[in-house]
């Protein structure tokens, strides 16, 4: 493992350490563990930050999750 491998292996793990809700603060609590455990919950919100409210914009996935019923990619496009 490369020097860069192991700090980045370190800030992974620290993350870890930080509960979802204070890393991802929403309107709707079950939405931090959604961001946190699905990358394209977390790369529909990092796209859609455009200087909105932190708690907005992380909400957002798990509102379309919720309005559709799943939030697969595949099926999304």
């Amino acid at each position: 493992m490369t020097a860069t491998q192991k700090i980045t292996q370190k800030i992974l793990d620290f993350g870890k350490t930080i509960p979802a809700e204070e890393l991802f603060p929403t309107i709707i609590p079950e939405a931090s563990g959604l961001v946190t455990s699905d990358p394209y919950a977390f790369s529909i919100a990092v796209c859609l930050d455009r200087g909105t409210i932190a708690e907005i914009i992380w909400t957002i996935p798990y509102d379309i999750k919720q309005e559709l019923g799943y939030l697969d990619p595949q099926i999304i496009y």
